[in-house]
């Protein structure tokens, strides 16, 4: 999946090609949409501060609103890269809006090791999920069987760290990449306008489910759509990308896998792209593709990334 968080961090390591590679300055842009009237808008900046630091900023808007019971999502993350030399550093922070549903903020850090024609990262990363209160009204079941009548408004919070790892091999003229994230849920955390109820403040996932079925089960459509995937409350994503570069232009395959933390749905997304260097050196990125999803069914997309290089 060619996102825009992938690419600055990408291309300020290093280990893509193009004109997103170039030191100074670089800018990127795109739009993608769906056989379900979704549409995607993002772009990137980022450059030098020195010969050692570099920095990269990325905004996304989607809006998948005509078909998909008015799922939207607008996102930011702005990081930060030291090169040691063999070892570099990036951090960042950012977050999102899932409108109506939630917010959320994020931290991430990064280790990357080695050069051309190898590379590994070692990512971590932590979320805090905010939901938009919302009413309850029905019966809980708690993890010790016993029931529980909610009919109060619910304010709910839950934490998210995760670990994951990146492979990539960059030869002449092959290239192949394997990611995978992993997350780590806290008990949700919930404060009701009725104090009786403070024995469900710290709930279970099985619980906080329940309490929050409507919610849980709208954001767990995310997955399905490959403009919404990225920001969807994610248990885990497998990635796979290979490539071939030639003189002038390049091809891409892009296979990613996704489990939803809350409702246990998965996705698999299986796509394509031919990127062309321009004239100017610049470079342009077409894409097509379709995500199959357990409660979406499959969902055809294409695209189009350009860079440019300064």
């Amino acid at each position: 999946m060619r996102t825009l968080v992938a690419v600055a961090a990408a291309a300020l390591a290093g280990s893509v090609s193009g004109p997103a590679a170039a030191d100074g300055f670089f800018l990127s842009a795109g739009l993608e949409a769906d056989d379900e009237s979704g549409q995607l808008v993002h772009a990137s900046v980022g450059g030098d501060l020195s010969e050692r630091t570099s920095w990269d900023f990325a905004a996304a808007s989607s809006d998948t609103s005509a078909d998909r019971s008015g799922l939207g999502s607008t996102s930011y993350h702005g990081a930060v890269r030291y090169d040691f030399g063999p070892v570099g550093l990036r951090v960042g922070l950012g977050g999102w809006e899932d409108e109506g549903l939630s917010s959320v903020q994020q931290w991430r850090a990064a280790l990357d090791f080695g050069g051309d024609p190898w590379r590994f990262v070692l990512e971590a990363q932590g979320t805090a999920r905010d939901f938009d209160p919302f009413d309850v009204d029905r019966t809980i079941i708690r993890h010790d069987g016993s029931e529980v009548d909610v009919n109060a408004r619910a304010d709910c919070a839950v934490d998210a760290p995760g670990l994951g790892a990146r492979l990539g091999w960059f030869g002449d003229p092959w290239g192949f990449e394997i990611s995978a994230m992993s997350y780590d849920y806290d008990d949700p955390t919930c404060d009701f306008d009725l104090p009786l109820l403070d024995l469900l403040r710290r709930t279970t996932r099985e619980e906080f489910v329940q309490l929050a079925d409507a919610i849980t089960g709208r954001l767990a459509l995310g997955i399905g759509s490959n403009l919404l995937a990225e920001t969807s409350p994610l248990d885990s994503r497998v990635d796979l990308e290979a490539s071939y570069f030639g003189a002038v232009r390049s091809y891409h395959v892009y296979l990613d896998h996704f489990e939803d933390a809350f409702i246990g749905t998965s996705a698999d997304s299986l796509s394509a792209g031919i990127a062309f260097v321009l004239a100017s050196g610049n470079e342009i990125e077409l894409y097509a593709g379709a995500t199959d999803g357990d409660d979406t069914g499959t969902i055809a997309f294409l695209g189009f990334v350009a860079f440019f290089g300064f």
